[in-house]
């Protein structure tokens, strides 16, 4: 073997020759001959790291077509310097799509990492692929011999489940039927005849009213789900999905010419209920049937279709504001129940939220009703022993009903009806935080920023390092629904915070951030709330309190939109301006070490050098100069109003 033989010096060559003869040694022998040289060279050895989600068949490794392949090489016993080397990828089979390619391989083919973004279709569904990545030293570049290594890793790329059908039809009719009653008629949507290797298949329905967005049960192994569907056309859908997450795509059951009628639709089923109405109580009870079956996929279905309707009806002023409160309060009891019912799945918890979002929106909240919101949100988030991370739609309905809850809160006053402020506020701190860490448990510093935004307000979650200080963060909110002059809320972090922080990181160098944007109406009566509440918190990735910021050697500045005025009323509010932040141990708003900076006819900017939430008031009770004519000259005067600046 070729170990047994020495290297050969410079210009010299081993000479291996092979003689092929007969037998019987009649006929002349054949010979062959090769020249060699054998060089002492490293022989790189090539590791490969794959960081992507996958499974196990057999011992086939087993990827979803969705997913983005990260693979990571590095020459492991190489002693050149990282710029010697160079990295060559080849795929076998060839992609669909070229490796030049940068929207489906944006790292190329010549460097340590390669990916393959998911959902292009560059690598094809049912196919087996080998990635070798080379190793070669570039310092040997032209030279009769340049040392090299290669590792190769082999998978196959999952496929969709296929071959079955899916329908929606009333239930306990012959044939078909696509119409029925709201509230009370149940429609069945089921899938058979599905097909897969790997199983057991797992199936989700989604529905909407024409117009409105999707909302979506939690896949579970059922191939059928009964639903309980609001008034109006309806659209329903199905995804098949194997063991492995390979989905179908999404199935319409109620294409165009089959969608689903439920009430008479149109304007004119709602003058007609407006003379008959939904039957509530039948609705009500058989929600209460749901429960005692404690079915939870069921359970919320059909708060999602009251939920809907309900909405509609206030909408349209056929419920009044204490019937709407009390239906809320009892769905919203229900939806807790039904959380209850499930393990606390990512898929259970998500469908929870969505039923809790449209809950939130659909009717007024009473001060049970918000204490429901957020118990629902925190119970949700409390063991997640079953839960590696959420995703953007999932957060943002969980933002979205603690916005609805927030809303409701200041409505009222902020008045302390029993079940306690101080504590609902910390429970919706709880939750703000849950939401921000299960976001971001996989995210990094070089992530794009989760920003979601309605009639309410904003929230933005990122995972940031060092290099956030010294720069502006922005955030855009609805100014037209918000009845802003500005459209966005801005908050310049100081370079001089990255000490700060290294201090509280304690050797980490990522924290999540999250920067919020909320409706606020502040409780007292001198006080008049010229902004939207502007929050800015940072936690450490693993979950914990938000960080407590204070005494900042170089202030935070936070520039807040302001409410449209008047030009007469901007100019009494630009001598009563003033900047105030949530106390939360104090539990009221509080002009501790935060000024104003800056005013103009859309924005304050507040100075801080402690981080909390912040909002822009008017404060009614500070003295306005007058100006008085007398006689050759003029004399400046104060008049105060009667109140009270709150501290």
């Amino acid at each position: 073997g070729a170990d047994s033989l020495p290297s050969t010096p410079d210009a010299s060559s081993y000479v291996f020759t092979v003689a092929a003869r007969d037998a019987a040694g009649v006929k002349a022998a054949s010979y062959a001959s090769v020249t060699a040289r054998l060089v002492e060279e490293d022989t790189y050895e090539v590791e490969m790291v794959m960081d992507v989600e996958y499974w196990l068949r057999g011992t086939s490794i087993i990827l979803n077509s969705e997913e983005t392949l990260v693979l990571t090489a590095s020459c492991g016993n190489s002693t050149q310097d990282e710029e010697e080397l160079d990295y060559q990828w080849t795929v076998t089979p060839a992609p669909s799509a070229s490796l030049q390619s940068l929207a489906v391989f944006p790292a190329g083919w010549r460097d340590s990492t390669f990916i393959v973004i998911g959902g292009y279709g560059a690598l094809v569904a049912g196919l087996d692929y080998t990635f070798t990545a080379r190793c070669v030293n570039t310092s040997e570049e032209g030279s009769e011999l340049q040392s090299w290594g290669e590792s190769s890793l082999s998978l196959s790329l999952n496929d969709a489940p296929l071959g079955g059908s899916c329908k929606v039809c009333l239930l306990g009719t012959s044939g078909c039927v696509k119409t029925g009653s709201p509230i009370v008629d149940t429609f069945r949507a089921s899938c058979s005849n599905w097909a897969d290797q790997d199983t057991p298949l797992l199936y989700r329905f989604g529905i909407n009213r024409v117009g409105e967005d999707t909302v979506w049960t939690s896949l579970g192994s059922s191939s059928f789900i009964d639903l309980v569907l609001p008034s109006g056309t309806i659209e329903v859908y199905a995804q098949v999905e194997d063991a492995f997450g390979a989905a179908t795509g999404i199935l319409d059951l109620t294409p165009q010419g089959s969608k689903l009628i439920v009430g008479n639709g149109g304007e004119g089923r709602r003058r007609l209920l407006a003379v008959s109405g939904i039957d509530w109580s039948a609705g009500v009870g058989k929600l209460g049937e749901l429960v005692n079956k404690q079915g939870a996929k069921e359970i919320n279905s059909m708060l999602v279709a009251m939920g809907m309707e309900l909405s509609l009806e206030r909408l349209n002023a056929l419920l009044n504001q204490s019937t709407a409160v009390n239906l809320t309060d009892a769905l919203l009891s229900s939806a807790s129940k039904a959380l209850g019912f499930s393990i606390k799945t990512a898929d259970n918890v998500c469908a929870s939220f969505g039923v809790v979002s449209t809950l939130a929106a659909a009717g007024d909240l009473s001060w049970s009703g918000v204490a429901s919101v957020v118990g629902i949100l925190r119970a949700g988030l409390q063991d997640t022993s079953y839960i590696s991370g959420l995703d953007g739609g999932c957060v943002s309905n969980g933002l979205q009903a603690l916005r609805v809850g927030l809303d409701a809160l200041m409505a009222a006053g902020g008045q302390d009806s029993g079940a306690g402020l101080g504590s609902l506020l910390a429970d919706r701190e709880t939750v703000l935080r849950g939401l921000t860490t299960l976001y971001l448990s996989s995210a990094t510093a070089l992530s794009p920023a989760l920003v979601v935004s309605d009639g309410m307000g904003a929230d933005l979650l990122a995972r940031r390092d060092g290099r956030l200080f010294g720069s502006n963060v922005s955030v855009s909110v609805d100014m037209v629904r918000l009845g802003l002059g500005a459209g966005q809320a801005v908050v310049s972090l100081p370079a001089s915070m990255s000490g700060v922080m290294s201090v509280l990181l304690n050797g980490s160098s990522e924290f999540n951030l999250r920067i919020s944007v909320s409706d606020y109406s502040p409780a007292s009566g001198v006080l008049v709330a010229r902004s939207p509440m502007v929050g800015v918190s940072l936690y450490p990735v693993s979950g914990a309190n938000s960080w407590s910021v204070e005494n900042l050697t170089e202030p935070v500045n936070i520039t807040v939109p302001l409410q449209n005025m008047t030009s007469e009323a901007w100019g009494v509010f630009r001598q009563q301006a003033v900047c105030m932040f949530w106390d939360a141990g104090a539990g009221n708003l509080s002009t501790r070490g935060v000024r104003v900076v800056g005013v103009s006819r859309v924005s304050v900017v507040c100075e801080t050098r402690h981080l909390s939430e912040f909002v822009v008031v008017q404060d009614t009770s500070v003295a306005l100069p007058t100006t008085q004519t007398t006689g050759g000259g003029s004399m400046t005067t104060t008049t105060a109003a009667v109140g009270s600046t709150a501290s």
